[in-house]
């Protein structure tokens, strides 16, 4: 009767023994890193091949020796080499015009095959490697890279988390969260009318263009974006372009880049009450020169403040705007205004000068000309300002 008893109790025994031991189906065994299996399967990993994932604790010297990339870029790789780019937006914290740069945190992710990273996942105990933070730069001075740097960095990222995933395959996604400050060229002849292209530019230094290649699928592009709650004050975030190119090295070969470009707006109507004086400037001697029954000293005397207080503003608008080209529509602007006034001043010391037009000796033309003058005046005057304020934009 024991002996009946005991044999299916030995089967089971035997079979949760097994289970246990074997790689795959030890929960444990999922997580183990390479320097922490046991030694004859780290050899057994050095063997076949597979030992680039992870630390290379337990590996022969020319194993570890292997995983140290060289300046060149490996054999086996295909060229040239498809990189698949990926980046989103989450924050615009900062837009300095004078200084030429900007502050945001982006995830640039990068993927690319290796073939010589591809692993067993029965002994590894995962379809899927994932390191991060000291782990992740760890690895990544073992295995090869694209090197892809971003070009326009001011100095070294604020802050940078790095985290990379290795498939079965040898398929390699590294991502890396990145708050910086990126340099900007910024384009303020429409100013306040603007719309700036934020620059992140991806570039190659160290394989041409035969080596690797930028590229983005539709998956790419899907992934790629602008988190909903990245907003900035006084602008208006609107989405992400794209534009590949190349650029000569100082060895004559073309070198890959990829611009990416956040775009955004400048919301003109919250500059309306910084240029309000610069208006008033013009409105009210005009209407006491065309319309107000006043003598002539009282328009003069208006004129000449007008042209003192778009002096002092013009100077004010340099100190606060100082990146704004010579050809901006706010100078180009304050330029119209002063000839504007200049004319004026002519016209108030001629047609409506009561001592000259008493001698012209026609008692109709001089009545004439200022009924023309105080409509066509303002309305050319308007024109002009809408002419200037569209051809800039339309040619910026």
């Amino acid at each position: 009767m024991i002996g009946v008893l005991g044999l299916p109790l030995v089967a089971y025994l035997l079979f949760v023994g097994s289970s246990l031991f074997h790689p795959m189906s030890n929960p444990a065994n999922k997580v183990h890193r390479v320097d922490t299996l046991p030694h004859s399967i780290a050899h057994e990993v050095a063997a076949a091949d597979l030992s680039p994932l992870l630390a290379v604790a337990d590996l022969t010297p020319p194993m570890a020796q292997a995983l140290t990339p060289s300046g060149t870029m490996p054999s086996w790789l295909p060229k040239p080499l498809p990189v698949d780019i990926i980046i989103y937006a989450n924050s615009i914290d900062q837009i300095n015009e004078a200084e030429g740069i900007y502050i945001a945190s982006i995830d640039f992710t990068q993927t690319w095959q290796d073939s010589h990273l591809a692993f067993d996942p029965h002994v590894y105990g995962t379809f899927q490697r994932e390191l991060s933070f000291q782990q992740a730069d760890e690895l990544l001075t073992k295995i090869w890279t694209p090197k892809i740097e971003i070009g326009n960095l001011r100095g070294r990222p604020i802050s940078r988390e790095p985290c990379l995933l290795i498939d079965l395959h040898g398929n390699v996604t590294y991502t890396q969260r990145i708050d910086a400050v990126f340099t900007m060229k910024y384009n303020l002849k429409p100013f306040p009318f603007d719309t700036q292209p934020l620059l992140i530019q991806l570039v190659s230094n160290h394989y041409d263009t035969s080596q690797i290649e930028f590229t983005q699928s539709q998956l790419d592009l899907y992934k790629s974006g602008i988190r909903s709650t990245c907003a900035i004050s006084g602008w208006t975030v609107h989405d992400l372009s794209y534009s590949q190119g190349n650029f000569t090295g100082l060895d004559g070969k073309f070198y890959p880049s990829f611009d990416i470009h956040i775009n955004i707006t400048r919301k003109a109507a919250s500059y309306i009450f910084s240029f309000l004086p610069l208006f008033l400037i013009v409105i009210v001697p005009t209407i006491l020169t065309l319309y107000a029954e006043v003598d002539i000293g009282a328009r003069l005397s208006t004129w000449s403040g007008a042209i003192l207080a778009l002096i002092a503003l013009s100077f004010t608008m340099q100190l606060r705007y100082p990146a704004l080209p010579t050809n901006s529509i706010l100078n180009q602007l304050v330029a119209v205004i002063f000839a504007y006034e200049f004319f004026m001043i002519c016209i108030t010391m001629t047609v409506f000068n009561p001592q000259i037009t008493v001698k012209l000796h026609n008692p109709y033309l001089v009545p004439a000309m200022k009924g023309f003058m105080r409509w066509q005046i303002p309305v050319i005057f308007i024109a002009i300002v809408a002419f200037i304020i569209s051809i800039t934009i339309v040619n910026s």
